[in-house]
């Protein structure tokens, strides 16, 4: 046990996980994860002027308060997530929080998607929130990985981060696209497909990849 967290021994079979064998498989997908991240946060101000017709077609009010709030909600649930997340990795392991994340960010996509079809703001809103909480276990366990299993950490750093502005950057072009088709919900579709696996593979992460100490 360490640090009040149960701690998986290190069996032959967590031993031929390809991460085991090759960590630079884990700092790959955690890089590709952080990019997916960010290209998400940066579809609604991309497709702004879809979201503020959305607005107008679902509530009859001031647009730009209530697009201003989807981007609240995701702030508000990231930041008392990550509090939470970053308690509970000392205790539970940390890949499959992870994954529970993940999961949860999916399942925050798919609502998106919904929202969009069935014409509710409401959800949209929750979705979004959901979408925070969900964010917030990846972005919490990542980097601490990450340090913990490299000497060139800086530079296995470098590239994670470089997932900020280059995914934002996507996805301000991606959302710009999808809005002007007309086709935001199926931006949040196309996504939740293509994040959905990184929820299983997460799973079969072995604990000892994480000291966290």
């Amino acid at each position: 046990m360490q640090g009040g967290r149960t701690v998986e021994s290190v069996t032959p079979s967590a031993s031929s996980s390809c991460f085991s064998r090759n960590v630079k498989c884990l700092f790959a997908m955690l890089i590709v994860l952080n990019l997916l991240v960010y290209i998400d946060r940066g579809i609604i101000p991309g497709a702004n002027q879809s979201f503020t017709a959305f607005v107008n077609e679902t509530l009859n009010e001031k647009p730009d308060f209530f697009v201003g709030l989807l981007q609240s909600a995701f702030i508000a649930g990231v930041s008392i997530s990550m509090l939470v997340f970053g308690h509970l990795v000392h205790r539970f392991h940390p890949f499959r929080l992870m994954s529970l994340g993940l999961f949860i960010w999916s399942l925050s996509l798919l609502l998106c998607a919904l929202a969009g079809w069935v014409y509710s703001y409401w959800l949209l809103l929750f979705a979004r929130m959901l979408s925070g909480v969900g964010e917030a276990s990846f972005i919490t366990i990542a980097p601490v990985c990450i340090m913990d299993n490299s000497k060139e950490s800086g530079f296995w750093l470098a590239l994670f981060y470089c997932g900020i502005p280059l995914g934002t950057a996507i996805g301000f072009s991606y959302g710009a696209a999808m809005g002007s088709a007309g086709l935001w919900p199926y931006a949040y579709l196309i996504e939740f497909f293509v994040s959905i696996p990184f929820g299983f593979i997460s799973l079969s992460i072995p604990s000892h990849l994480f000291k966290g100490q």
